[in-house]
């Protein structure tokens, strides 16, 4: 086991007080002893990748592909299962358009056939039992091999770089971490790191929080997009002196065009977006150009499908399919991510050879139902104009069938003709619904500290 996977479990099992003190010891060690010696010719490879040319990147992932099919087909009960029932052999698969004939893999198979999926020598691959679920269902564990764990890791790093962070950048990270915090300053140095607790950012704390950002110098903002535009908000309408920041990297949530709007109008920089997934089956993430998401394909197989598994061309929104690479050990072969996304259609300006996603809109479970059946996204809405002026957050409950509450988190100069603006601007975008109004301190959090747009608390049933 190696030494991330003992400290993990240590910090999982352990109260606050102790992660917080457990996640300053490691972060001051060096990455050859977090992630162990392999770690940095793992990193070597994935930046070299971007040098490759298209055959070359090609090449290589279809030969992990054919390996993979291979050994799931001897190694895991289920899909070879899955194999069987399509009429096909492992050598019948060469590349991502011979998946199609394959079944897809779901969710709901992780928590009904996770035995059958496991590989039966699964301990060879010296795996983590990971976990999945939270905001998106009921939680499954899967295993993860440190391998893919180590590519995963080194691919945020390409991210990064790709991004222009540099090497002495400091940064502040607000993300889900709970952290040993006074409520009234939230804020905690780790070596060049400012983590900031999410859970205590308000008007009350703010201009702690921007002095001390200030105060460490920090460079790079490392956050999920909710709370990137709440802190950009937050110092806008405090009147605070926002920290020099160069760089905003997020990740986690989908992030829409008035987060980006509202980072860039404080701050000043650009917002580089990041998009992976707890079972690691694939990430992609946004470069200087902005011309897409590049997809790892050292990591995995993407495709965009219909509801059906049947492939969608690009610029077509649809499923967003994955098959991992580099995880034997509880292999995800046309794994259903329950992410919304589309292929670009056109190449990325800055030549890189990686596939690129034109944008993700999501999760499928991110929409409100009308009563005709439609689903109305958050990108369908298109709320990045002058619609929640004076509104530090905002939420949009579905409560009913028919009905949904629209939470705000007022600024101090939030009044009554805001609330009666807002209701006017939004009604005619949700004109399937009675839509009423309310103010709170906060919008609803999940278990992870993310703030979804959308949270329907009306649920369908048969």
């Amino acid at each position: 086991m190696s030494i991330r996977s003992v400290v993990r479990k240590l910090h999982d099992s352990s109260p606050v007080f102790v992660q917080t003190a457990i996640r300053s010891i490691f972060a001051s060690l060096p990455d050859g002893i977090r992630f162990g010696r392999d770690y940095t010719s793992i990193k070597e490879d994935i930046f070299q990748s971007d040098k490759a040319s298209v055959e070359q990147l090609r090449s290589r992932r279809d030969e992990s592909l054919q390996r993979l099919i291979a050994f799931a087909c001897e190694r895991s009960e289920f899909h070879a299962a899955g194999m069987k029932k399509a009429g096909m052999s492992p050598s019948d698969v060469r590349g991502p358009d011979s998946l199609a004939a394959l079944p897809l893999m779901t969710r709901d198979d992780l928590h009904q056939h996770n035995a059958a999926i496991r590989a039966s020598n699964a301990h060879d691959f010296q795996p983590e039992a990971l976990t999945s679920g939270g905001s998106t269902g009921v939680p499954v564990e899967f295993l993860s091999d440190r391998k893919a764990l180590l590519y995963e890791k080194a691919c945020l790093a390409r991210h990064w770089m790709r991004a222009g962070v540099r090497d002495d950048d400091k940064v502040a990270t607000l993300r889900g971490l709970r952290l040993k915090v006074n409520p009234r300053k939230p804020t905690l140095r780790i070596g060049k790191e400012l983590f900031v607790s999410t859970y205590h950012l308000s008007p009350a704390t703010i201009e702690h929080v921007a002095h001390e950002m200030r105060k460490a110098k920090v460079t790079v903002l490392n956050a999920y997009p909710s709370m990137a535009a709440f802190l950009a908000k937050l110092i806008r309408d405090a009147g605070c002196e926002p920290p020099r920041i160069r760089v905003v990297v997020t990740s986690s949530e989908t992030l829409d065009d008035s987060q980006r709007a509202q980072v860039r109008e404080v701050f000043g920089c650009e917002v580089f977006d990041y998009y992976g997934l707890t079972e690691l089956v694939g990430n992609a993430g946004q470069c200087s150009e902005l011309g897409g998401y590049h997809f790892s394909e050292e990591m995995g197989v993407v495709e965009i499908t219909d509801d059906d598994g049947v492939p969608l061309p690009p610029g077509t929104e649809g499923n967003v399919v994955l098959t991992g690479l580099l995880n034997y050990s509880f292999p995800f072969i046309r794994y259903v991510t329950g992410d919304i996304g589309a292929l670009s259609p056109i190449p990325c300006r800055c030549g890189r050879p990686h596939v690129t996603l034109s944008h993700i809109a999501g999760r499928t479970a991110d929409y409100l139902l009308t009563p005709t059946g439609a689903r109305l996204t958050v990108a369908a809405l298109n709320m990045h104009d002058s619609t929640w002026d004076n509104v530090l957050q905002y939420q949009l409950v579905q409560v009913a069938e028919d009905r949904v509450e629209v939470t705000v988190v007022p600024s101090a100069r939030f009044t009554v003709e805001d609330e009666k603006r807002i209701l006017a601007m939004i009604a005619p975008k949700l004109s399937d619904f009675t839509v009423s109004l309310r103010s709170d301190v906060e919008v609803r959090r999940t278990n992870r500290g993310k703030c979804p747009v959308i949270v329907r608390d009306y649920l369908v049933t048969s």
